[in-house]
């Protein structure tokens, strides 16, 4: 099953959408909200798999919630301006439906969802990886493989992630964040939605232009801290888990 949460203050638009939900048999529609506030609390609460967020709410927008939680599941942003289409793909969205969506609409990002999403088998066990293990980076037909402490960060794009290596390398792999997350040893923390970071490698934490940056070792340009991640980041920084901090 798919547990879904509704964000829209539009109460005709949430009555729509569950309409639109009804005919897919692993869709469980687990709450509804019609503000950032409350949105939060829900995603917090369910840990849903699909949010479809509208963009212009009471207290803000749909991206504000990024800031808020940690949003793990798939957002499906839902506006009646297709103007904010560039900006949801930068969060990573999973797709984006301009209202009123019909079922044409619905249903892809519903099969996008479930691509995306990996099947649950309660029987096996997620092994963490050890820093010193080799770990394979399959891109198309080349595999090549690193080990688990030369990896510098790890961005989402879409459903691949790129694997940034201290050594300058990258790689685009079929695979989704939360698979890395599954696997990857301490150390390994979120600056960003979209974004984990190698704590080991960090070289410097800082705050400029408004806004806190992290530099890790062998990457050219600093990676910016978003505001949800910030606090524990300087935390961990501060308590000797990573790299100076200015």
């Amino acid at each position: 099953m798919l547990k879904v949460v509704i964000v829209d203050d539009e109460r005709l638009a949430r009555v729509a959408l569950l309409k639109a939900l009804r005919p897919f048999a692993d869709v469980d529609v687990v709450a509804e909200a019609d503000s950032v506030e409350a949105a939060a609390e829900q995603v917090v609460r369910h840990d849903p798999d699909v949010v479809f967020l509208d963009v212009k709410l009471p207290d803000g927008t749909g991206f504000d919630l990024f800031d808020r939680v940690d949003v793990r599941g798939h957002v499906v942003f839902q506006t009646a301006y297709s103007d904010y289409a560039v900006r949801a793909f930068e969060v990573n969205a999973l797709d984006y439906l301009v209202k009123p969506p019909d079922s044409t609409q619905v249903d892809r990002a519903l099969r996008r969802a479930r691509r995306a999403t990996p099947s649950v088998d309660t029987e096996s066990v997620v092994v963490p990886w050890r820093r010193v293990d080799r770990v394979p980076l399959q891109e198309g037909k080349r595999m090549r493989f690193c080990r688990v402490r030369d990896i510098a960060y790890i961005q989402a794009a879409q459903n691949y992630t790129e694997i940034h290596l201290s050594s300058g390398q990258t790689a685009m792999v079929n695979q989704g964040l939360r698979h890395w997350e599954s696997r990857l040893p301490d150390g390994f923390v979120r600056i960003h939605r979209s974004t984990v970071i190698n704590l080991e490698l960090s070289e410097e934490l800082l705050y400029a232009d408004g806004k806190w940056q992290v530099r890790l070792q062998g990457c050219p340009e600093p990676l910016t801290v978003s505001r949800r991640f910030a606090q524990a980041l300087k935390a961990r920084v501060a308590a000797g888990e990573g790299g100076r901090s200015t």
